[in-house]
């Protein structure tokens, strides 16, 4: 495994083609994270192999319904990648695989500031992960663009798309079935869309069979955060122009389990920092690096968890997306001094960088 590193250089991966093309090319650029990736996993995931392979198949026949060009893609990126399907099917509905488990875990703030069209998060989740999240770009052949920082083998998480769409993820724990279209085929699914004003149809089209935040931003300000409960999903507009979300429900009374204060505390404080007057670039960034609280940081460094046998655990990476100009920066690491790195879609060349319904149903 790759030893962490706060200064390499996150991969740019640049995927074109069909999506068999787009598939085997990322499989084969990024076989041994793949390969490290499932080991991570299979830990989190305690599952018989059998078992793995029962609950991949259901997540194959309810991605193919909704969208099976990306079935086809993660069928490639295994076989690019030398190993089994079931296992890059799994990977892409790792949050409702972890969602069965009893693990709790902190995680992640994201935060939409609408005036300026700026979005973010931190993603907290296992240090083990931090040297093989990478950006994929993903290029079609009509213009369409997308960018997304993502684990090894899935087809999106946390990006931005030449639609003038951003869409960011906070882990929630409900008690309502989580089997349906995964969290982070929908993420692509969103960032896929040519026309944002499509987004309502999609969105009927995969259900709520997940449970999960996904905070939807427009270029245009508009915003939505999205709270799949398994059976239902709560729409959530801004207020005083900004949306902030941690890891508990805010329509539904669902018990957050023993991180519920560390996850309030995080949204408290992000309240407080996007209610200031000076929502722009230096302001988001700000709210991603803040350490204000030593016990509950937004920005925390990695560290051991009560009941949790699988390494540290901390901000793995920070994202801040400019929707208006397509830019993203990605942070890596819990240290808010280490240098952001961009991304441009309208630019190949990755960079360090200097220090009507929608949203309304």
């Amino acid at each position: 495994m790759s030893a962490r590193d706060p200064n390499a250089p996150v991969p740019h991966i640049i995927l074109t083609g069909d999506a068999t093309a787009r598939g085997l090319a990322h499989g084969r650029a990024r076989r041994r994270d793949i390969e490290q990736a499932i080991r991570i996993y299979a830990e989190v995931f305690a599952l018989p192999e059998d078992e793995v392979q029962r609950a991949a198949a259901h997540f194959v026949e309810v991605t193919r319904a909704f969208a099976p060009e990306l079935v086809t893609e993660m069928d490639a990126i295994a076989d690019g990648a030398g190993v089994p399907r079931h296992w890059i099917h799994a990977l892409n509905a790792r949050s409702e695989l972890v969602a069965r488990t009893q693990l709790h875990a902190n995680e992640c703030t994201a935060v939409f500031l609408a005036e300026h069209g700026l979005l973010g998060q931190t993603w907290d989740w296992l240090e083990t992960l931090e040297p093989l999240i990478a950006v994929l770009d993903i290029q079609y052949d009509d213009g369409h663009r997308v960018l997304t920082l993502s684990e090894p083998g899935i087809v999106a998480k946390i990006g931005l798309s030449s639609a003038g769409l951003g869409v960011c993820l906070n882990f929630l724990r409900s008690p309502e079935p989580v089997d349906g279209v995964p969290v982070h085929v929908l993420l692509r699914a969103l960032l896929d869309l040519r026309d944002p004003q499509g987004m309502d149809d999609l969105l009927e089209r995969a259900g709520a069979g997940r449970s999960a935040h996904v905070l939807v931003g427009s270029a245009t300000g508009e915003g939505v955060g999205l709270e799949f409960t398994g059976r239902t999903c709560h729409r959530l507009a801004p207020e005083n122009g900004f949306i902030a979300h941690t890891n508990h429900f805010l329509r539904e009374d669902f018990d957050a389990g023993p991180n519920a204060p560390n996850s309030h505390a995080r949204l408290e404080q992000a309240r407080v920092l996007a209610g200031r007057s000076n929502r722009d670039w230096s302001a988001l960034h700000a709210i991603l690096a803040d350490c204000t609280d030593p016990e509950d940081p937004i920005s925390v460094a990695y560290r051991e968890m009560p009941g949790w046998d699988f390494g540290r655990m901390g901000t793995v990476c920070a994202l801040a997306m400019d929707l208006r100009s397509g830019i993203m920066e990605v942070r890596r690491g819990p240290d808010p001094t280490t240098a952001w790195q961009l991304f441009d879609l309208q630019d190949n060349r990755p960079k360090l960088a200097a220090g009507d319904s929608f949203g309304t149903a």
